[in-house]
C-alpha cells in the first residue's frame, strides 16, 4: 500500500492537510490518465507498487533537500551535487540488473541507480531549481540534456551514470556505440530530449525485462499491472498476462 501525505507544499496552497493511503497500482493508472503527469510521483508509486508501503510525501522531501543543498542553481551545480564528492550518486556497475535500480526511493537510499533513474534524481533536483535539463531517450543508455528553454533545443548532454561527465553529440554516439555494440547509422533524434510518460514506460520496460530474466513472477506480475495502466499498452499487456498465467490457474 502507497502511504500518501499531501501537505499544502503539494497539494496547493490553501489545500487541507490530510493522510490518505491509497493502493499503488490504482493509484498508477490514474496518474497516467493526467495530461500533466509528475515524473517524481509516477516513479514513486511505481516504487511502492514492486517493492512496498512508502510515505510519498517523506520521499518528495527528501528530492527537496537535495535541490535546497545545492550550492549553485545551474546545470553545472546540479551535476557538481548530485555525481561528484564522497557523497555522490554513483552507478551500480556490479548488481546493474537489480530491481531496485529502477525503484526511485531505493536510489535515494543507497545512492545507486543506472542511467534512467541517476537521470531522474536529476531531472527532479534541476526541476525544483528551475535548470533546464531533460532526459534523453538514448538507446541502451538514458541522459540528460540542457536544452535552450525558448527552443528545447538540446544545447549539451550529460551521463549520470558516469559522475555526470558532460557529451557533445559525437561523444554520444560514441558512447552508444560503446555501450550497444550497434555498427548501425547514428539516429541524431535519439539525442533529443523526451517526455515525462516515455521515461515512465521505459522504466517500466527496465523492470518487466529484470522480472523476466530473474524469473520472479511476483515482479512480474506488478510490473504488468502497472503497464495496464498505459492506455496504448493496456490490451497487449492484458492477453500476455493472461498466456503468462495460465500455466497457474
Amino acid at each position: 500500500m502507497l502511504i500518501e501525505e499531501r501537505s499544502r507544499k503539494h497539494a496547493g496552497e490553501g489545500s487541507p492537510r490530510y493522510v490518505d493511503r491509497v493502493e499503488p497500482v490504482p493509484r498508477f493508472a490514474e496518474l497516467m490518465r493526467r495530461p500533466d503527469t509528475s515524473l517524481d510521483e509516477a516513479l514513486l508509486t511505481i516504487a511502492a507498487a514492486v517493492g512496498g508501503p512508502l510515505d510519498l510525501i517523506e520521499q518528495l522531501a527528501r528530492l527537496d533537500e537535495l535541490a535546497a543543498t545545492c550550492p549553485s542553481p545551474t546545470t553545472e551545480g546540479v551535476v557538481r551535487h548530485l555525481f561528484r564528492g564522497p557523497d555522490a550518486f554513483l552507478g551500480d556497475r556490479t548488481t546493474y540488473d537489480d530491481p531496485e535500480n529502477s525503484q526511485l526511493d531505493r536510489v535515494l537510499d543507497r545512492r545507486r541507480g543506472i542511467p534512467i533513474t541517476l537521470s531522474c534524481v536529476a531531472i527532479e533536483v534541476a526541476r525544483r531549481l528551475g535548470v533546464p535539463l531533460l532526459g534523453v531517450g538514448l538507446p541502451a543508455h538514458f541522459l540528460v540534456a540542457e536544452v535552450d528553454p525558448s527552443s528545447m533545443r538540446a544545447l549539451r548532454w550529460f551521463d549520470c551514470f558516469d559522475a555526470g561527465a558532460a557529451l557533445d553529440a559525437r561523444a554520444c554516439e560514441a558512447l552508444y556505440r560503446r555501450v550497444s555494440g550497434d555498427a548501425r547509422r547514428f539516429d541524431a533524434s535519439w539525442l533529443r530530449p523526451v517526455t515525462t510518460r516515455q521515461i515512465i514506460l521505459r522504466v517500466l520496460n527496465n523492470l518487466k525485462a529484470s522480472a523476466q530474466r530473474r524469473g520472479d513472477l511476483r515482479l512480474l506480475h506488478r510490473v504488468m499491472h502497472l503497464r495496464m495502466g498505459l492506455a496504448e499498452l493496456a490490451l497487449a499487456e492484458h492477453d500476455e498476462m493472461a498466456r503468462l498465467m495460465a500455466p497457474y490457474n
